[in-house]
């Protein structure tokens, strides 16, 4: 939960996106639309790619590694040379990873948590929810006013690449957790 929060507090930034879509790509409105589907897009093509699929076994690097990429794929919107739809296909990109994170980190929730620890865990997890993208975008904001959208975006990003870096050298039970798929429930015996 702390790898999320942290995640979206250093690198949410997409209420930048209109001043991506005016200031750096000089497409408006629907330059804009564009921009704020992609990541929805992507979240929607990674989960019926996920529906698909053996469920995953490494679940600490895949979610280290769908935090990274979710960073990544939002760092290049800094930079003045990029091309309209290189974003658009970054910001699917940063979706599709995201939505991966989701998945990972609400498996090991619901799997790994004690029955009795469970309903105050996800209390914690609402809390985390609600508050780490709109703190991140506060912080992205006030960021983006005192330097620019293409600073804050590659500052905040920067950081979560750092943070996801740190949890994977100084915290190898996240880095090798997985967790083993449940035992099914014995058929129940017809009464006799």
């Amino acid at each position: 939960m702390w790898i999320d929060f942290l995640a979206t507090l250093f690198a949410g930034a997409l209420l930048l996106l209109p001043v991506f879509s005016d200031e750096v790509f000089h497409r408006g409105a629907q330059g804009l639309g564009w921009l704020m589907a992609a990541p929805a897009a992507g979240a929607v093509l990674s989960g019926a790619f996920l529906s698909s699929r053996p469920p995953i076994r490494r679940h600490g690097a895949t979610l280290l590694g769908a935090v990274a990429a979710c960073t990544a794929s939002r760092q290049p919107r800094s930079a003045s040379s990029l091309s309209f739809w290189v974003g658009v296909g970054l910001l699917a990109i940063s979706g599709a990873s995201d939505a991966v994170s989701t998945v990972v980190r609400q498996v090991a929730r619901q799997t790994i948590i004690p029955d009795d620890m469970r309903g105050r865990l996800n209390a914690v997890h609402m809390l985390f929810f609600v508050s780490g993208p709109q703190l991140g975008e506060l912080e992205a904001g006030a960021l983006a006013e005192v330097t620019s959208a293409r600073v804050s975006v590659l500052t905040g990003g920067l950081a979560c690449l750092a943070m996801a870096l740190g949890v994977t050298l100084f915290t190898p039970s996240i880095r090798s957790l997985r967790i083993a798929r449940p035992e099914p429930e014995p058929a129940p015996t017809p009464a006799t």
